[in-house]
């Protein structure tokens, strides 16, 4: 399965000193980081303006995804997506217009 997740840094209440030791200790924590076993990481971009980003990746597992969102809690909030390529929901919405159309058909049956 694949997750976007939105993660946005903690900045409310924090004067200039805290958050200076709070992007210290941030980025400590983030730089002995290593994703687990079967989180595979697709894209991880940070937004210029330095107060969030988006991490894509897959997992079959959702514990790793939890795993990931709980280590850095104390300095960022997530929201965490479950997303498909747009190739296949194309696929699935086709599938699912049909079956849409059948059951009106058999619903409202034609008095032709």
């Amino acid at each position: 399965m694949k997750y976007m997740i939105e993660y946005k840094i903690r900045l409310e209440g924090l004067n200039f000193e805290d958050y200076l030791e709070s992007d210290t200790a941030l980025i400590a924590v983030f730089n002995q980081w290593k994703p687990e076993e079967g989180f595979n990481i697709l894209a991880f971009v940070h937004t210029l303006e330095n107060e969030s980003g988006y991490l894509h990746c897959e997992t079959s597992d959702p514990r790793t995804v939890a795993s990931f969102v709980t280590k850095f809690a104390p300095w960022l909030t997530c929201k965490v997506v479950p997303v498909l390529d747009v190739e296949e929901l194309a696929q699935i919405s086709t599938q699912s217009n049909q079956w849409i159309e059948e059951a009106l058909e058999n619903a409202f049956p034609s008095q032709d």
